[in-house]
């Protein structure tokens, strides 16, 4: 099992951001809100993307945030 990388919930948004921006169809991404799920595997999940992307957009968002969910955990 990969050890994830622990961050904050505040440095995770602002990584989330910065990594979205990198896509044409995401880099107008200003605020990545993320929290803990009600339930499974996951320890964070990506709650509001601002401002609302197109449904391109926010399909290449979510699977940039997947990624970036296989690699950090969010500790508070």
């Amino acid at each position: 099992m990969v050890q994830k990388v622990p961050l904050s919930k505040n440095r995770l948004e602002q990584l989330c951001v910065l990594y979205l921006r990198q896509f044409p169809r995401a880099g107008r991404v200003e605020t990545v809100r993320i929290r803990r799920p009600a339930c499974g595997p996951e320890n964070w999940v990506a709650e509001k993307i601002i401002p609302n992307l197109s449904v391109a957009g926010n399909h290449i968002a979510r699977l940039a945030i997947r990624e970036l969910q296989e690699s950090f955990r969010m500790v508070t």
